[in-house]
This record gives structure tokens, C-alpha cells and sequence, in this order.
């Protein structure tokens, strides 16, 4: 079990665009749904969708590439921690 969800969904952004994946699927929650749409708003991400229903319910979004390649999300660095809070 996680108990930082929210930076395990980071870190999965980030791993998935190192390997030029095209979408990422992770468990739904309403706070990866509003980080999500502030990262696409910010031009991080493209699209971000549910998918599912229930409890089997995720959440799929699209990387965004440069045209080098590159993908937009690196060097994420969380602030506030479990352990640590600001």
C-alpha cells in the first residue's frame, strides 16, 4: 500500500514520460484528478480522462512530448511530505 499518492502519481508521470510512454493509467482519486487538470492547464500534460467505474475507476492521462522528444515532466521535486509539512 502507498501512503504518499500523490507523490507516487509524480513519480509516475515522470517515469513513464523517461520511457516515451504515451499514457498513464493510475487509480482514480479526486485530488490526482485536480493535480492532473492543473498540469494540463499548465501545458504538462494533454489530455486527462476517466476511465472505468467503481472502484475499479482510473485515471488516464497523455504526456506531452517536445519536439526533440523530450518530455515536459523532469526534475519534479515535492515539497511538503508526509514527514515533513510546510
Amino acid at each position: 500500500m502507498v501512503n504518499d499518492t500523490v507523490g507516487d502519481f509524480i513519480v509516475q508521470l515522470k517515469n513513464a514520460g523517461m520511457v516515451k510512454k504515451a499514457t498513464v493509467s493510475v487509480p482514480f482519486s479526486k485530488l490526482k484528478l485536480h493535480i492532473a487538470n492543473k498540469l494540463k492547464e499548465a501545458g504538462y500534460v494533454g489530455e486527462v480522462a476517466e476511465a472505468g467505474k467503481g472502484a475499479k475507476k482510473t485515471l488516464e492521462v497523455t504526456l506531452k512530448y517536445s519536439s526533440g522528444g523530450a518530455h515536459h515532466i523532469s526534475g519534479v521535486k515535492r515539497v511538503s511530505k508526509p514527514g515533513r509539512r510546510l
